[in-house]
């Protein structure tokens, strides 16, 4: 069954959330904590003082239970395609880059998929935005290797369950703030 095209609307909401996605996956990279409180310590800081529109919260929760539920593969994946480099190497930033790229790449599924060159060209955007000059060329080389490359087998973890939900705080000049809650 093909998936379905997205309009040009949800490419700008998934380009969105896959930013909001890059920062918690940043933080937790940084505190090296991926617990479910650091995720809503980063909610409450980031979503609720910030004006942002958080316009797809599904493909987020999606993409960001692929990422933690699958990070060992990921990096194993991100290990076997590093040249004279070793992990601890990278930097956070484009670690956390690659996790969310190789998590789209080859994790999504259904209408969730997302294609290779899509992956590697908004991994390369926020490389452009958030890294220095190297990191940009950097990305794409490793994406480009694993793309170019023998898949690997990967096992998908079973989808992720999220223990929070959110809720709308307010709306003030056509931005949404939103705040997370735990699931009771």
């Amino acid at each position: 069954m093909p998936s379905q095209k997205l309009t040009e609307e949800q490419l700008l909401e998934r380009r969105d959330t896959r930013e909001v996605l890059f920062k918690l996956i940043f933080q937790m990279g940084l505190m090296n904590d991926y617990s479910d409180k650091s995720k809503k310590i980063f909610w409450d800081e980031h979503i609720e003082y910030e004006d942002h529109d958080f316009p797809d919260e599904v493909y987020f929760e999606y993409t960001y239970g692929l990422v933690l539920n699958n990070l060992a593969q990921i990096d194993d994946i991100i290990k076997s395609h590093l040249k004279n480099w070793s992990l601890d190497r990278i930097k956070k930033l484009d670690l956390a880059i690659l996790r969310i790229a190789i998590a789209e790449m080859l994790f999504t599924e259904g209408a969730n998929k997302v294609p290779e060159s899509v992956a590697i060209n908004e991994a390369v955007e926020l490389a452009k935005t958030y890294g220095d000059e190297k990191s940009k060329s950097f990305i794409n080389g490793v994406l480009g290797s694993i793309a170019r490359g023998e898949k690997p087998d990967v096992t998908k973890k079973e989808s992720f369950s999220s223990s929070v939900t959110y809720g709308r705080l307010k709306e003030e000049n056509g931005v949404s703030r939103y705040r997370i809650y735990p699931l009771v």
